[in-house]
């Protein structure tokens, strides 16, 4: 046994000499990225797939791009060109907003652009559909989950022209339902991320570890999530029903439960002695 795992350490270790990008690719799990509804072109830049695409009329350089949701098991990541943590020119990141009965609305709809003329992160009614948010604290890498009703108030984005792209952050009216902390992962590479960039040498940035199991969700039920940044220069989107959870887990979840049972059934049989 002993040599084996010495075998295992020495492939590993050559694998990491040889073969860097292969040792650090990152396994984020699947991914769940949708079409954000806000294109103009069939394909290039401003096509229908996210990676390369930031929103029409928008500047469309990597910095900007809002490449990919992933999801591996109850986990929720995200990766993009966009610094998440010290954000671009000012613009910072947004909150992860999930939506879980299927009415979350989003992209280009004109009532929502002719409905804000001004430019401006201005308050609004939760009319967005979206169920639950995850504000994101970056000095900590903390988050707090709230559980969002219609009358729970969103900040929109920036400019009116991207208001496909709202909501942007969450502003008041919600209850807290959980907390949490996520990873921050930058210096990523396309051959880390699978992702392109406008660089030779790749720039990518990616946050890991929102616990979607706090939701309350049940398998085979589907959620969408949402992020975007300050201004709405891309609009993030990602679905894909609730994974049902491994045989090992339900084994150890049902194991737990009968030994929570079998200690009930003894402390009765043979209840404490009292010191008189």
């Amino acid at each position: 046994m002993r040599s084996k795992n010495r075998l295992i350490t020495i492939v590993l270790t050559v694998f990491t000499i040889f073969f860097p990008s292969l040792v650090l690719a990152l396994d984020l799990g699947t991914n769940i990225t949708i079409y954000d509804k806000s294109s103009q072109n069939a394909s290039g830049w401003y096509g229908i797939q996210e990676d390369q695409e930031v929103e029409p009329g928008m500047v469309h350089t990597q910095i900007w791009d809002l490449e990919g949701f992933f999801m591996k098991g109850y986990e929720l990541s995200m990766v993009g060109g966009f610094d998440f943590k010290n954000g671009e020119e000012g613009w910072t990141s947004g909150d992860i907003f999930v939506d879980t009965d299927g009415d979350a609305r989003f992209g280009n709809i004109d009532e929502w652009v002719n409905n804000s003329q001004e430019n401006g992160n201005v308050a609004v009614k939760n009319k967005y559909g979206y169920d639950f948010v995850y504000t994101l604290d970056f000095s900590s890498n903390h988050y707090d989950i709230y559980r969002l009703s219609g009358d729970s108030n969103v900040l929109t984005t920036y400019y009116h022209q991207n208001q496909g792209s709202s909501p942007w952050r969450y502003d008041s009216g919600g209850t807290l339902i959980a907390s949490g902390s996520f990873d921050y992962l930058d210096g990523l590479t396309d051959s880390d991320t699978g992702f392109l960039s406008d660089s030779s040498s790749g720039i990518h940035y990616a946050l890991t570890g929102f616990d979607l199991a706090d939701l309350g969700l049940l398998p085979g039920q589907t959620l969408t999530a949402h992020f975007t940044i300050r201004c709405g220069n891309d609009n993030l989107m990602g679905q894909a029903p609730v994974p049902t959870p491994e045989p090992a887990t339900i084994i150890l979840f049902g194991s737990g439960m009968i030994g929570i049972g079998l200690f009930g059934r003894r402390k009765d049989r043979h209840p404490s002695s009292k010191i008189s």
